[in-house]
């Protein structure tokens, strides 16, 4: 396990992969004019792996 961001990561966990985080770049790119992404959080599905205590 290691500490990241004041939560405990199991180092088993599925990262995400370079075009998977590619799609969420390109979406951010591609939004309309008229739409600002302020804050974006991208989880991978496998969260019980993260431990808050």
């Amino acid at each position: 396990m290691f500490f990241l961001n004041g939560v405990w990561i199991r180092e088993s966990r599925k990262m995400m992969t370079v075009d998977e985080l590619a799609e969420v770049a390109l979406l951010m790119a591609t939004l309309p004019p008229h739409v600002a992404m302020l804050d974006v959080v991208v989880l991978t599905r496998d969260q019980s792996d993260v431990d808050h205590s």
